[in-house]
C-alpha cells in the first residue's frame, strides 16, 4: 500500500477496507461523505506594478558612457520614486546638439530665401501672364474690328471706286459722242475740230485705262488683300490665344513647381526643429530615474561603462502592492470569481497569514486536461518579511457538501474535456465518464457516473 494523504486515510477508516485487486493495484469504495470544499494552490508573489527603465532616446543613436549609477543598479535594493538611477556623459548629445542648431539655422535660412524668390518668380509670371492676356485682347479686338468695321469699309471703297471709274468712262463716252455730234454740222476749222474730238477721245481711252486698273484692283481687294487681311488677323488672334493659355499653363506649372520647392524647405526646417527638441529631450533624458518607488533588479553596470540608446537599465517592482500569481484549474473557478476573498500563507513564513481579493482569472492555455487560468490575487495589507519572487499558497474555502460521493482526485483521468474514472467490477477496470463537482486538494464530488458501492481503481504513484 502507498503513502495515503491525511484526509484520505480519514474516508479510508470509515469506509470498508481496501482489497488489493489481483493485479495489486489500489481500489477506492466510493460512499456518501461529508466533504469539505476548497482549493490549495502554489503560487509566487510579484509587484503589481512592474516597470522596465530603458534609456529611451528620441534621436541620438551613438555611442554613450555611464557617468553616475545608482548602488540599487548594482547590489540590488530599494529606490524612492524619481531617484537618480544613471547618469550619462552629456558630451556627445551636446555636440550633436551644436550641430542641430546650426542646421536649423541654415534650414531657415534657405526656407528665407526660397520665400523670397518665389515671391519675384510669382510677380514675373504674373506680369507674362498679363502681358499674354492683352495681347491676345488685342488681337481679339482688332480681328472684331476688321470683320465689323475695316474689312466691310475696304470692300466698299473698292466697289465705289470702281462704279466711280464705270461712271467716268461711260461719261466720257456720252461726252465724245455729244462732240461729235454737235461738230457734224459745224463750221469750224477742221484742226479745231479735230483738236476738240481728239481731246475727247484721249479722254475716254484714259478712263477707259482705269476702268481696266480699277477693276483689276477692286479684284485684288475681294480675292486677295481682303480675305488676306482676315486670315492674319484670324492667325493672329488664335497664336495669341494659343500664347495665352500656354502663359496660364506655364504659370500654374511653375507655381507648383515653386510651392513644391517651398514645402520641401519648410520641411527641412520643421524636421531641423523636431530634431532640435528631440536632442534637447534626450539631453535631459539622460538621467534616469525611478518610475516608481520598490525593488530594483541587479545589474552589472558601472561608472564608465558604454551604453546605448533603447538599452534596458533594471526593472523596478512597486512592491507597495504585491500580488500572488498561480495556474487555476477548470473546476477552481467556482471559488474564484473576481473579487472572491482567499487565505495566503508563504511557504517559507508557515506562521505568516495573509488574506487577499481575486484580481484577475484569464485563460492561457487549452490542453488535454482542460483549460487553466492565470490567476492574480492581491494581498490586502503587508508584513516585513514578504518579498517578490516568495512561494506563497492561496487557500480558497469552499462550503461542506454533505453526504457527497468523493473520490480521489488523481483518480480521475481529464481528456478532450471529458473525465473519467476506472471501476473495477467483474476482475476488470472500465472506464466511466463522470460529471465532477466541488472539491478540494485531495477529493473531488462526483455529481454523476458513479454510485454508491462502486469501486475505482487508483493509478499507481509515478
Amino acid at each position: 500500500m502507498k503513502h495515503v494523504p491525511p484526509l484520505l486515510a480519514l474516508l479510508l477508516l470509515a469506509a470498508p477496507a481496501l482489497r488489493a485487486a489481483p493485479d495489486e493495484q489500489d481500489l477506492f469504495l466510493v460512499r456518501p461523505v461529508d466533504l469539505p470544499t476548497g482549493l490549495e494552490r502554489d503560487g509566487r508573489l510579484e509587484a503589481a506594478d512592474v516597470r522596465r527603465v530603458t534609456l529611451d532616446l528620441e534621436a541620438f543613436s551613438g555611442r554613450l558612457r555611464a557617468l553616475e549609477v545608482h548602488p540599487a543598479l548594482r547590489h540590488g535594493g530599494r529606490v524612492e520614486q524619481g531617484a537618480v538611477l544613471l547618469r550619462v556623459d552629456p558630451a556627445p548629445v551636446e555636440r550633436e546638439l551644436r550641430a542641430a542648431r546650426e542646421a536649423l539655422a541654415a534650414a531657415k535660412a534657405s526656407l528665407a530665401q526660397d520665400e523670397a524668390d518665389h515671391a519675384l518668380q510669382a510677380s514675373a509670371a504674373q506680369d507674362a501672364l498679363e502681358q499674354a492676356q492683352a495681347a491676345a485682347r488685342d488681337a481679339t479686338e482688332e480681328l472684331e474690328h476688321f470683320r465689323a468695321v475695316e474689312g466691310p469699309l475696304m470692300l466698299a471703297s473698292a466697289a465705289l471706286s470702281l462704279q466711280a471709274h464705270e461712271h467716268h468712262v461711260d461719261d466720257q463716252k456720252e461726252e465724245l459722242a455729244q462732240l461729235e455730234a454737235i461738230y457734224q454740222g459745224a463750221e469750224l476749222a477742221p484742226e479745231t475740230q479735230e483738236i476738240v474730238l481728239e481731246r475727247a477721245r484721249r479722254n475716254l481711252r484714259r478712263a477707259e485705262e482705269g476702268l481696266v486698273q480699277q477693276r483689276a484692283r477692286t479684284r485684288a481687294v475681294t480675292e486677295r488683300e481682303h480675305p488676306d487681311r482676315l486670315r492674319a488677323l484670324e492667325e493672329q488672334a488664335r497664336w495669341a490665344a494659343a500664347r495665352l493659355e500656354q502663359a496660364q499653363e506655364r504659370q500654374r506649372l511653375d507655381a507648383l513647381r515653386r510651392e513644391e520647392q517651398l514645402a520641401a524647405a519648410r520641411r527641412g526646417a520643421r524636421d531641423a526643429e523636431e530634431r532640435l527638441a528631440e536632442l534637447e529631450g534626450d539631453l535631459e533624458r539622460l538621467t534616469v530615474t525611478a518610475p516608481v518607488g520598490g525593488a530594483v533588479e541587479a545589474t552589472d553596470l558601472r561608472p564608465g561603462d558604454p551604453v546605448a540608446p533603447g538599452q534596458a537599465i533594471t526593472t523596478v517592482h512597486d512592491t507597495s502592492r504585491l500580488v500572488v500569481r498561480f495556474e487555476a484549474a477548470e473546476d477552481d473557478l467556482r471559488l474564484l470569481a473576481p473579487g472572491a476573498k482567499v487565505r495566503l500563507r508563504p511557504l517559507a513564513f508557515g506562521e505568516v497569514a495573509l488574506r487577499g481579493v481575486v484580481a484577475a482569472v484569464q485563460e492561457v492555455s487549452g490542453g488535454g486536461e482542460g483549460p487553466t487560468y492565470a490567476t492574480l490575487v492581491e494581498v490586502e495589507g503587508g508584513h516585513p518579511l514578504l518579498r517578490v519572487g516568495l512561494r506563497c499558497r492561496v487557500e480558497a474555502q469552499g462550503a461542506l457538501a454533505r453526504r457527497a460521493l468523493a473520490v480521489p482526485r488523481r483518480a480521475v483521468t481529464v481528456s478532450g474535456g471529458r473525465a473519467t474514472c476506472r471501476v473495477w467490477a467483474n476482475d476488470r477496470a472500465t472506464p466511466v465518464e463522470v460529471i465532477l463537482g466541488p472539491g478540494n486538494r485531495e477529493l473531488v464530488q462526483v455529481l454523476r457516473g458513479l454510485v454508491a458501492g462502486d469501486t475505482v481503481v487508483l493509478p499507481e504513484d509515478e
